[in-house]
């Protein structure tokens, strides 16, 4: 391959994951593009991570470790970032894996085609399942502002009817590491889904995108992934969000997107009352959800009043009804 000498930086945040490290780091490892350095980041795992991030670097030389203070995945990923040397970055999150020709088949889109970024399909896996996830994409490449913001920026705002949704996994991109920047890497304390964030601002600079439109992440949902925990906080942080898209949008002078601000703002509140019901304890849920209706009037009343079009008008007609018992019950139910 014509790109062997370009270095590909994989950075692999690492947290209380010794169950699913060595998996990840040999996934890595065994890639058929060799030319990679993989910079492990102990964000100061109170597990066996720390010694076994070591141990791995020891028997393999493209492996170098960085341990610092616990202060989350953005900050994992950022100092990462400054250790890495390599021409392009790719981020893998420690508990999932990728297929063998992962880097490969980017670094060869994004070489071939000169373009900015490549992003591939993914798999989500459970304990007793594998669905395999492709982009909404027929086209190989995305170019052109016009055709960038249509295609790519604006289904990273919110859904659409009769359109797709576009993943904002950041771990499913490649990037070129002169068009990274520092302040791209927000606090997922902050704000939810900071993985957007970061996607949206890299945009900026990009004037192609080459689709690999097949599966070649892993990525493995576990009930100790911070997604799956209830968080006290995550209606102010998907609040954060929502503001940080709008804001983005106009600044940019994009238009075009009230549909899916909206679609965004009605999902933000339909994940913080699921929130709220994973707490596990109904005083809790019933005290957030209150909050919740409360804060958020508008957006609830704004949201499809047809209750038979989905889950999240569903869940919003009984919220404007104040069926708190029933939307409990009901989200509770789809848990199980």
């Amino acid at each position: 391959m014509s790109n062997n000498k370009k270095l590909v930086s994989v950075i692999v945040p690492v947290y209380k994951v010794e169950k699913y490290l060595r998996r990840c780091v040999e996934s890595v490892l065994s890639q058929t593009y060799e030319n990679v350095e993989v910079v492990l980041v102990d964000d100061g795992s109170p597990d066996n991570c720390p010694v076994m991030c070591d141990e791995l670097a020891k028997a393999d030389q493209r492996i170098k470790v960085v341990h610092k203070e616990n202060g989350g995945l953005s900050s994992a990923r950022l100092a990462g970032f400054r250790e890495s040397t390599g021409e392009y970055i790719l981020f893998v999150d420690s508990d999932d894996y990728i297929e063998n020709n992962m880097v490969e088949e980017l670094l060869t889109a994004i070489t071939d085609n000169n373009a900015d970024l490549a992003l591939c399909g993914y798999f989500t896996q459970y304990d007793d399942s594998n669905t395999e996830n492709l982009l909404p994409y027929r086209k190989k490449l995305l170019e052109g502002k016009e055709e960038i913001t249509k295609e790519y920026i604006l289904p990273l705002i919110g859904t659409q009817k009769g359109s797709t949704n576009l993943p904002g996994f950041l771990c499913i991109r490649m990037l070129k590491r002169v068009l990274v920047k520092e302040s791209f890497f927000v606090s997922e304390n902050e704000v939810f889904a900071e993985d957007v964030v970061f996607d949206l601002l890299y945009s900026d600079s990009v004037n192609r995108i080459a689709v690999v439109n097949i599966p070649l992440y892993h990525y493995c949902v576990n009930g100790q992934s911070l997604t799956n925990k209830y968080r006290k906080n995550k209606w102010q942080m998907l609040k954060n969000l929502c503001a940080f898209k709008s804001e983005f949008l106009s600044e940019r002078g994009i238009a075009g997107a009230e549909e899916r601000l909206k679609n965004a703002n009605s999902s933000a509140v339909f994940a913080s009352v699921d929130n709220a019901v994973v707490s596990g304890d109904y005083r809790t849920y019933l005290e957030e959800v209150k909050f919740l209706v409360k804060d958020a009037r508008d957006i609830i009343k704004k949201s499809d009043k047809n209750p038979l079009h989905g889950t999240v008008p569903l869940t919003m007609f009984l919220l404007n009804l104040r069926a708190y018992f029933v939307v409990y019950r009901l989200r509770k139910s789809r848990m199980k």
